[in-house]
């Protein structure tokens, strides 16, 4: 388990939390976008406050680079993605 172990969790999810993120995204009408900036958002407050392993991190940011396309983020989307690396 996460909590017992933290540098050995891979950042999956359990499928019952992944079915339930998946029809927030389709009834929120999100893009693969926005929700690959959630999750980065997600695992970066949840790094500063519990161990996790960076290889995560890693891996989250460079899911959110391939789908980075030019103004498919609000502004205010965009500020609170990048507001993370300052």
């Amino acid at each position: 388990m996460y909590f017992q172990n933290p540098w050995e969790w891979e950042g999956d999810l359990p499928e019952a939390a992944c079915t339930i993120l998946h029809q927030h995204m389709i009834q929120g009408d999100l893009t693969d976008l926005q929700v690959a900036a959630l999750r980065w958002r997600a695992l970066f407050n949840m790094a500063k406050k519990r161990q996790i392993s960076f290889l995560i991190l890693y891996e989250a940011l460079k899911h959110l680079e391939r789908r980075w396309q030019r103004d498919l983020l609000s502004q205010s989307e965009v500020i609170k993605t990048t507001d993370k690396f300052c």
